[in-house]
């Protein structure tokens, strides 16, 4: 499944964390319909809340938090194969990341405390790209994942495991898409960071072949993200 963070539960929830705990729940016992109505009642919280707010550091706050629950919703709709619907609440929650935390450059992370909100987009832009590669738009899932590189090498480095894993989609969006020299570009420098950073593995030699082999790799295979440190079990964030 699409995975996304859970933070540690503690006891001094607010009514709006409570439900999207819930949410998290019933996401994980695949009682889709329910969680999804707690999802949306949780973004009505969100949005209400959204609205309320005045101060520029405020607005930025409640918008991430609107888009972590839209995330959320995307990610229900994504397991119930509501594909559409899922790629509406990635994109909606992508715009209000980007006008929260603005463009991408070299100086977006001179402050650490925006670290976790690019990583959380970042996550949200490749679970956009699963759908592209789900509906078979491979030239937009190459581009979305392209985006969500930029920020995941900038902050966690080339040899981090979500980095090899986000050049792996895209190494297998462009064998999809028949651009099979890309394809095997791409996988050459996840390869190569492999053996720079680690011993030489199956797992290594299995991710190349899947890259540059399509056949071999089928869409339930691909590795989803979290966007957070991923814990024992993966589930969302509120």
């Amino acid at each position: 499944m699409i995975q996304v963070c859970i933070r540690r539960l503690t006891s001094f929830f607010t009514t709006k964390d409570s439900l999207v705990e819930l949410g998290i729940v019933l996401l994980s016992m695949k009682e889709y319909s329910d969680s999804l109505e707690i999802f949306m009642e949780a973004l009505e919280m969100r949005e209400s809340e959204a609205d309320d707010m005045v101060l520029p550091e405020e607005i930025k706050e409640s918008n991430l938090k609107v888009a972590k629950v839209l995330n959320n919703v995307g990610c229900v709709n994504f397991e119930n194969s509501k594909f559409e619907a899922a790629k509406d609440a990635f994109v909606e929650a992508i715009k209000l990341q980007k006008k929260a935390l603005g463009e991408v450059s070299s100086f977006s992370f001179t402050n650490p405390a925006t670290k976790p909100g690019f990583l959380t987009m970042a996550s949200t832009m490749c679970n956009k790209g699963y759908i592209e590669l789900e509906q078979e738009n491979y030239k937009e899932s190459i581009a979305i994942f392209n985006e969500s590189l930029i920020i995941q090498k900038m902050l966690l480095g080339a040899d981090n495991k979500l980095v090899l894993s986000t050049y792996d989609n895209i190494g297998f969006a462009y064998a999809m898409n028949e651009s099979y020299g890309k394809s095997l570009a791409v996988s050459i420098i996840s390869v190569s960071t492999c053996f720079r950073t680690t011993s030489i593995s199956n797992t290594m030699v299995n991710r190349f072949i899947r890259s540059f082999c399509p056949a071999r790799r089928s869409h339930t295979q691909k590795r989803k993200q979290t966007v957070d440190k991923p814990r024992k079990r993966s589930s969302t964030s509120n």
